[in-house]
């Protein structure tokens, strides 16, 4: 187990060559080189990088700063743990994969006066970031209800849309 330099030498019908070199990690076999967690796990620890059954002593731990884990945040991240005698380097793979939910509320505006599509929200429901649009841009220079959709997207790619009425009133108040 370890990591090793290797060079890979590719040699074609003509004789010519290209050589690669590249690094060859080879994992106990007890270690799994990857762990895939859904966004918002409360934890991790080096037994979720082990093999089910594997027993794990006090000195078995992670080695990278817990500080430098977000498990909010969708993407790869290599880490390093002890197990035994060798340090490895593992991949934590972040996955979102629940559609975003919220809490939605109407709005009323005054003809001409945009609000951007948030204003609908009162409250997002998701472990990575949302960004809140418009389906299709309201008519703010027409006055009376529309109804509109709001359009949800996490860092997972994960949508959910939601219905909301926009009132848009004619200001009729002297400054």
């Amino acid at each position: 187990p370890g990591d090793t330099d290797v060079v890979i030498v590719l040699t074609d019908a003509g004789g010519n060559q290209t050589e690669y070199t590249t690094r060859l990690t080879i994992y106990p076999e007890n270690v799994n080189s990857s762990l895939e967690l859904e966004a918002g796990a409360d934890s991790i620890s080096v037994s979720d990088f082990l093999k089910e059954g594997t027993e794990i002593s006090e000195n078995d731990k992670i080695l990278t700063e817990e500080a430098d884990i977000n498990l909010r945040k969708v993407g790869k991240t290599n880490l390093q743990i002890i197990f035994g005698d060798t340090v490895n380097t593992v991949t934590l793979k972040i996955k979102e994969t629940k559609k975003p939910t919220a809490y939605i509320i109407n709005k009323e505006t005054y003809l001409g006066k945009e609000i951007p599509a948030s204003n609908f929200v009162r409250t997002v429901y998701d472990e990575t970031e949302v960004e809140i649009s418009y389906k299709k841009e309201p008519n703010f220079k027409k006055t009376g209800a529309q109804v509109i959709t709001v359009v949800l997207k996490d860092e997972g790619g994960n949508e959910s849309e939601y219905k909301a009425t926009l009132y848009i009133n004619k200001d009729t108040v002297a400054p």
